[in-house]
């Protein structure tokens, strides 16, 4: 009876316990560990958790936003122009009206124009029509950092509104008018390169 108590005893002090970090708050926590074995850290998973951030990390586990590195206005993590992203080529669709006491027309061109860098950060010259000759009507316009578009210049006295969707589609209006004429303008563009 001593040889089976002694056998039992042995074999219930063979049981294995867990060790680990048992605090939750610790970045190495082991929730199956029933003794602490002193191994806890807490710096390991704290990061910046602000997705709008440079330095953003997904895989932090606790939230330090004084850590997160954001850019400068204007410009991406890298240092580039958010404004870049609508420099290219696109094809562009412009439809033009006008009306007096007389009459009123309209007219409808596709063109493939041209987006360039302005005079500063925040300005993009945009190609809002093409002459007969090919060259292109290019003005400068206002941008935002949200890609609303506003004319600063009061070019040819049009009342000018528009707004980039994304990086690939812009949309432009334009507005004038006398007591004896009004002209308008209705401009889409797709981002071809």
């Amino acid at each position: 009876m001593k040889k089976i108590i002694l056998i039992l005893g042995v074999l219930i002090g063979c049981e294995n316990i867990e060790v680990g970090c048992i605090y939750p708050d610790a970045c190495n926590y082991n929730m199956n560990a029933e003794q602490d074995d002193g191994s806890c850290e807490y710096e390991s998973c704290v990061d910046c958790m602000d997705e709008n951030a440079c330095n953003y990390n997904a895989e932090a586990l606790i939230e330090d936003n004084t850590t997160c590195i954001y850019p400068e206005p204007w410009f991406d993590c890298e240092g580039e122009s958010i404004l870049n992203q609508y420099v290219g080529d696109w094809l562009f669709t412009r439809t033009s009206g006008y009306s007096n006491p007389y009459e009123s027309g309209s007219n409808e061109t596709t063109y493939i124009g041209i987006i360039s860098p302005g005079t500063n950060f925040n300005k993009l010259f945009i190609s809002t029509g093409q002459y007969t000759n090919g060259e292109f009507l290019m003005e400068e316009f206002l941008v935002s950092e949200t890609g609303e578009i506003e004319d600063f210049q009061n070019v040819y006295y049009y009342n000018f509104d528009g707004y980039f969707t994304g990086d690939s589609l812009v949309y432009l209006t334009g507005a004038n008018g006398s007591p004896f004429q009004s002209s308008s303008f209705t401009c889409y563009g797709q981002k071809i390169n």
